[in-house]
C-alpha cells in the first residue's frame, strides 16, 4: 500500500484528533515570524523577502500581525504584510504595501 494511502486511512479513523495547543498554534512572535516568511516567501521570493529583513511581530487578541522592515529606514516603498489567527495559524490577510 503506497504510503500516503496507508495515512488517509489512518487519519480517516473515528479516534484521531486534531492537536489544539492551549496558547493556539501561532503562540509567540518568534513563530509568526517564521510562518509570515514562508508565506511571503512563496507569494514574492526568497531575495525580496531577504531585502525586507528583519520581519517584527504583534500579537493583539487572536490576531498576530507580521511586517518587514523597509531599507534605508524611511525609503519610500513598502514591505510585505501578513495577518495570522493565533488560534488556528490560518492566514488571514497578505499584501506587499508599495
Amino acid at each position: 500500500m503506497d504510503e500516503w494511502r496507508a495515512l488517509d486511512i489512518s487519519l480517516s479513523q473515528k479516534s484521531m484528533k486534531s492537536i489544539r495547543p492551549r496558547s493556539g498554534f501561532v503562540p509567540d512572535e518568534i513563530t509568526a515570524i517564521r510562518i509570515a516568511e514562508a508565506v511571503a516567501i512563496v507569494q514574492l521570493g526568497e531575495k525580496q523577502i531577504a531585502e525586507e529583513r528583519p520581519f517584527k511581530a504583534r500579537l493583539r487578541g487572536d490576531v498576530c500581525t507580521v511586517h518587514g522592515t523597509l531599507h534605508p529606514q524611511g525609503a519610500a516603498g513598502g514591505t510585505a504584510v501578513i495577518q495570522l489567527s493565533r488560534t488556528s495559524g490560518a492566514v488571514l490577510f497578505a499584501v506587499h504595501q508599495y
